[in-house]
């Protein structure tokens, strides 16, 4: 019986830069690898307690970084730009004071390099960019919502191709302090 791939990785609570620490690994077939790996990752990390996600490995897509934050001047604001390990790489990210429109979304992704890999770029389908807007303005009426959160990112948000929606890979939430909460 085939089995579709797996990926292992460290939770965000316990390692926030995986990718880096090499504490993500991609294509996993077997459920010995699976523990041999968490093993693996524990133990580099030093912490034989460590949480270890196992998921489904998302198919092809364009990486996007999906986040909200509180801004001191501006107030709730999402963030959407290339994701992955490029969104420190290229830093193609745009800025949108929150609650956000549909419309709105895409006219700041347009502004970005990122828009040239969801139209499709060399031979590769264009994204499904509608899916994409309509989940940063549902996430952003949902972190304006939750005060109790400082800053929601997920990244990648692996945007599929056009009709197909889109698959949130990774999440980090960050709480707001409790002497700032009103």
């Amino acid at each position: 019986m085939h089995r579709d791939p797996l990926v292992v990785k460290v939770l965000p609570s316990d390692a926030e830069h995986k990718t880096e620490m090499g504490l993500v690994k991609l294509r996993v077939q077997s459920a010995e690898d699976v523990d041999a790996l968490a093993q693996q990752f524990r133990q580099r990390m030093g912490k034989p307690q460590a949480g270890i996600l196992v998921q489904e490995m998302v198919g092809d897509g364009v990486e996007v970084v999906l986040s909200c934050l509180r801004n001191a001047d501006f107030g709730p604001v999402v963030s959407i730009g290339m994701g992955g390990v490029a969104i420190e790489l290229f830093r193609d990210v745009t800025y949108l004071a929150l609650p956000v429109s549909e419309e709105q979304v895409v006219a700041a992704l347009r502004k970005l390099k990122l828009w040239t890999l969801l139209e499709g770029f060399r031979g590769k389908p264009a994204a499904d960019v509608e899916a994409l807007a309509r989940a940063a303005v549902r996430f952003g009426d949902l972190f304006v919502a939750s005060t109790e959160v400082q800053e929601f990112e997920i990244n990648p948000v692996i945007v599929k191709k056009k009709g197909e929606g889109l698959a949130a890979v990774d999440a980090l939430v960050t709480a707001c302090r409790q002497d700032t909460l009103a």
